[in-house]
């Protein structure tokens, strides 16, 4: 299923066609343009939305209509309705993606992302575009306020927004008065003038008073629209008109009361009774209207015949019809009329009422709300009425049906809010549900939850008196019934997901095998779960045939289950492996068709083309697809911020780096390891900050920034290092930054050792891709250390496997050594076409001479300062190194290059591109 938005909370109003004309007030809101923001403060029954919908409709301007309600305190709930608002009048912005992906997301919400990204989107439109925020006195949520703050401090001149409350709002707007970006309509100005108040009056309530009767109500309600109108009501047929209105009391806060009285003992008994009960739910329809009824006798159906007549149908059709027409304070929420509310102060008061004359009949009128409700998978509205009605146990019944389908949609976070809902005692009471609640907390962000999921995670385990150690022993009994069983898989599912970290990996293989063992064969969804687990878990070992075999199986479940969010999850994980075994053309055919399927499904499953379009810009770069990988990244870090995918982001920066990187903007490139940086640290995970601040060692080694990558390892305590701690239990990356670093500092043998011992580790493993950037940078090491032929066998070797893949930056990205081992090795009649390929790459060919020996890395920074026309003596304080052995380094250059000048060293390192 999916749970949709109200959309009738983004429609406009439809106005009367007998509305009173308010030119004066048109007038100011034809200047709302020019304001940032246009701000309509008045008590209830001032005709603010009224205003609004009248300008906006006569005026057919682009407006984006979105009433409020309590639910939208809710800080993702109010941005997914301003998002799709949004869409209806700007449908060329990403914007209803945007909406759909929050509503679905399994991360964290990171509501600047998500706003920075919206108003990068208004930087597109092409013309002024409005947003009216009906009845915001509803938000009493700070966070919410914050959200609009931030879009009106940096949202472009082509935004305004309209914003009507009944008080003032909580966020701060002095600054947009002072900078003369505000206009302000208050009571005062929605006041009805005596003159509008007559034309009201007389045409459009059609009441027959004198200008001195009109004069005196004009004053008496001090212009207050809904106080005239209710008045009008009750004056209907009254032959003591002016007593009437001598008796109001002007502006007392308990005039509503006293209207509504008098209007409400005015009607028909029948008609009381009805509105009386639909008052209990904020919108109804006709059908909805007929459940709350259901237990009228004939006798009522009859009296409600004789009091108007002619009504033919006995349902609640015409009933609805009539209070409208009758201007009986229902509102039309939609063209058609066929979704109505009360006046917000009417339904106040008539709730008030029905809880005064009869409180036992409202248990019992939640109950058919609810269920109606849920008959019609308006799910929000049935789970909260089940909870008013009393039964928090219907509600946990209708949230326990949901569990599955709204994990599979992908749907968590509306998961979460239904089950923190309920009280606890129902929940500690349903065991589904608590494992509901874990696994939303595990999908959406299971580091932040953390301690939450181990606070449920005991709940459950006291619940059905199963611990973790007698998982096993109690799924072997026999005699478990099928629910229990069921239960128990799932727990043992957890606990595998959760112990993947910090548990024997058999362990958590056990685990998962004794899970999907116990679900029924065709309850493909969790089975698709367990598979997906198995596989990652596989993955962790080392074992990438089976990871790869296990998320080919869990994504035919995926598909047998019809969720397509668990089918490409697991295509997208498959590509990934691919991808660590050096299957790069595999890989990208398989991220190709999960970003093609993606599309077919339109927005409703946008979260995952982060991370595949992320995936295949890996592959892309591999292959040295510059402009296509770029593009690739770009796509999936936007989509990763809008939805918040966190694996998106903390892969994407660093591949956007390293292209931006070959793509000679080193700026771009550092700005964007920067945000790389920055999303791990939002992450609060140490691996992946590590695992992210390596790579940024790696790329200040490639920029030459030798220093930056000092403290880097001096930081994390990897310098001094010794030989002994070559094979440390370094993450792969760190250990090969640190060979880099090592390299780039001449000391080669324990650069030479760190990637031996690497290579050792991966010489039986499957990690071929990682295995590739080893052996090129060992092969490198090599040469630098004089071991031409070791060099030349193991760059021949990696060439063979790196071929029929396309492999190229592994080998581009170890820089000028290289291009002269790659020259070397096709001198041997190697793979000809493939280096002339990986040397146009670096911009040479085969014909071109070498030098005579390949420069050190020290060398080539002392080349480069010589080329910036540093003395030796600035070289040396550059450098921190004796004079004397800048003049060693200057010599072996001169010897190298085959020259005996600084200019000619430096045309010729130019020729040669050893200054790219």
């Amino acid at each position: 299923m999916s749970v949709d938005l109200i959309q009738t909370k983004l429609t406009i109003p439809p106005s009367r066609a007998n509305l009173v004309q308010r030119e004066r007030l048109n007038r100011r809101l034809d200047d709302s343009v020019n304001h940032k923001l246009t701000l309509i403060t008045a008590p209830a029954g001032f005709g603010k939305s009224t205003l609004l919908s009248h300008w906006v409709e006569h005026n057919k301007l682009p407006i984006a209509w979105y009433t409020l309600d309590g639910g939208d305190n809710d800080p993702d709930h109010f941005l997914s309705y301003l998002l799709t608002a949004m869409h209806t009048v700007a449908p060329n912005l990403q914007l209803a993606e945007s909406a759909a992906a929050l509503r679905q997301a399994q991360e964290a919400t990171a509501i600047e992302t998500l706003l920075t990204f919206l108003i990068n989107e208004f930087q597109q439109l092409k013309q002024p575009v409005g947003i009216v925020l009906d009845d915001y006195h509803l938000i009493q949520n700070t966070e919410v306020d914050a959200i609009l703050t931030f879009l009106l401090d940096r949202a472009p001149p082509s935004i305004y927004i309209l914003l009507a409350s009944r008080k003032e709002p909580g966020f701060n707007y002095a600054k947009l008065r002072a900078s003369d970006q505000l206009l302000e309509l208050d009571e005062h100005d929605l006041r009805f003038t005596p003159e509008e108040t007559s034309l009201f009056l007389r045409e459009v309530m059609g009441l027959q008073i004198s200008a001195e009767e009109v004069a005196s109500l004009e004053e008496r309600t001090e212009g207050w629209i809904a106080g005239l109108q209710l008045a009008a009501l009750s004056l209907e047929g009254r032959a003591d008109v002016s007593n009437f209105i001598t008796s109001l009391r002007g502006t007392d806060r308990f005039i509503l009361d006293y209207l509504a009285e008098e209007v409400f003992a005015r009607l028909p008994e029948v008609l009381q009774s009805f509105i009386l009960r639909i008052s209990l739910v904020e919108r109804f329809n006709a059908a909805l209207c007929d459940t709350l009824i259901e237990d009228w006798e004939d006798a009522t159906w009859e009296k409600l015949r004789q009091d108007f007549a002619g009504m033919q149908e006995l349902h609640s059709r015409p009933i609805l019809e009539f209070l409208d027409s009758s201007n009986l304070f229902v509102v039309p929420l939609d063209h058609g009329r066929q979704w109505y509310r009360f006046h917000h102060l009417f339904g106040e008061f008539l709730r008030d009422r029905l809880s005064a004359l009869h409180p036992g009949e409202i248990p019992e009128l939640h109950r058919r709300a609810s269920t109606w409700f849920s008959s019609q998978r308006f799910l929000t509205e049935a789970i909260q009425h089940a909870l008013l009605a009393g039964e928090p146990d219907v509600a946990a019944t209708l949230i326990k049906g949901q569990v599955k389908p709204l994990l599979s949609s992908g749907e968590t976070r509306t998961l979460t809010r239904w089950i923190e809902a309920l009280p606890e005692e129902t929940l500690v009471a349903n065991p589904t549900l608590l494992i509901g609640q874990i696994w939303s907390y595990l999908l959406n962000d299971p580091v932040r939850y953390q301690a939450e999921i181990q606070q449920t995670l005991g709940q459950f385990s006291y619940t059905v008196a199963v611990t973790p150690d007698s998982i096993q022993q109690e799924l072997a009994r026999p005699d478990l019934d099928p629910e229990k069983r069921d239960l128990l898989g799932q727990y043992a599912l957890l606990l595998a997901f959760l112990g993947r970290d910090n548990q024997p990996h058999e362990v958590t293989i056990e685990l998962f095998r004794l899970a999907d063992s116990v679900f029924s064969p065709d309850d493909f969804f969790t089975r698709a779960i367990a598979h997906s687990g198995l596989a990652s878990t596989y993955a962790r070992q080392g074992n990438l045939t089976q990871a790869e075999q296990a998320f080919v199986q869990a994504a035919q479940l995926g598909q047998q289950s019809d969720s397509s969010f668990v089918y490409l999850v697991a295509k997208d994980w498959e590509a990934t492996v691919q991808t660590q075994r050096g299957q790069l053309n595999r890989a990208a055919t398989t991220f190709q068709a999960v970003i093609d399927q993606l599309s077919l499904l339109a927005s409703e499953r946008l979260p995952l083309t982060a991370h595949a379009y992320v995936g295949l810009a890996t592959v892309l770069l591999e292959q040295n697809d510059l402009d296509r990988a770029r593009e690739c990244v770009e796509m999936g870090i936007d989509r990763g911020h809008r939805i918040f995918d966190r694996d998106a982001l903390l892969d994407g920066y660093p591949i956007l780096a390293r292209i931006l990187h070959s793509q000679r903007d080193p700026k771009g490139s550092q700005q964007a390891m920067q945000r790389g940086l920055q999303e791990a640290q939002k992450s609060g995970s140490e691996q992946c900050m590590a695992e992210v601040e390596a790579r940024a060692a790696l790329l200040n080694l490639a920029g030459g920034d030798i220093p930056a990558a000092i403290r880097w390892a001096k930081a994390h305590n990897f310098l001094p290092v010794g030989l002994d701690d070559a094979a440390s239990s370094l993450l792969w990356i760190e250990r090969l930054a640190l060979a880099r670093l090592r390299l780039a500092q001449g000391d080669l043998p324990l650069a030479e050792a760190i990637l031996k011992n690497m290579l050792t580790e991966l010489e039986d493993s499957e990690f071929a891709h990682l295995t590739m950037e080893v052996r090129c940078a060992l092969s490198v090491v090599l040469q630098a250390g004089g071991d031409r032929e070791s060099a030349q066998r193991i760059v021949s070797k990696t060439l063979l496997k790196g071929e029929p893949e396309g492999f190229m930056r592994c080998f581009l990205d170890q820089g000028p050594r290289m291009a002269a081992l790659l020259r070397r090795v096709a001198s041997s009649g190697h793979s000809s076409a493939y280096i002339e390929h990986l040397l146009e790459a670096f911009g040479e060919s085969l014909s071109e001479d070498e030098p005579i020996e390949p420069l050190t890395e020290r060398e080539l920074e002392v080349l480069r300062l010589l080329s910036e026309g540093l003395t030796n003596t600035a070289i040396a304080e550059e450098l921190v190194i004796a004079q004397s052995t800048v003049k060693t380094h200057i010599n072996h250059i001169y010897a190298k290059l085959g020259v005996t000048q600084r200019t000619q060293a430096v045309a010729r390192a130019r020729e040669l591109h050893l200054l790219s």
